[in-house]
């Protein structure tokens, strides 16, 4: 598996670790929907590599991902349940995208992850406009 690039913030400001642009929106239009994919259980979100290549032009498509993937963060910093690792998941979504109504999508483990996500984003402002889950 390739190491994505960080994504971004809008307004310019540095990228966050475990977020990730999946495609490229088709001109880095800010009216464009940002659409959320969350990792599976291996923590990557390249799954979404296609689907970020059929929204060119539609979405701006960005892939969270795991936070120990690339954080270097240590072992003792290990989300210990779906509920810290969503948390961390909600506090990026917001951080990226502001206070607007962003698109989630999970699929297997990540559809749970996406669900726990979205309902502690809308707690901290950000309610999701769509939450897709998605079972193999």
């Amino acid at each position: 598996m390739r190491d994505l690039p960080p994504a971004p913030l809008p307004g310019g400001g540095p990228p966050l670790a475990n977020l990730v642009a999946l495609g490229d929106s088709g001109g880095g239009d800010a009216a464009l929907p940002q659409l959320f994919c969350l990792h599976s259980l291996h923590g990557r979100a390249t799954q979404w590599a296609q689907l970020a290549a059929g929204m060119r032009g539609h979405a701006e498509v960005l892939g969270l991902e795991h936070p120990l993937l690339r954080s270097g963060a240590a072992a003792d910093e290990r989300p210990a349940s779906l509920a810290q690792l969503a948390a961390r998941h909600a506090g990026t979504l917001v951080q990226a995208s502001g206070l607007t109504r962003p698109h989630l999508v999970g699929e297997s483990f990540g559809a749970a992850l996406a669900h726990k996500t979205a309902t502690m984003a809308a707690a901290l402002g950000a309610r999701p406009r769509l939450l897709a889950m998605v079972e193999p």
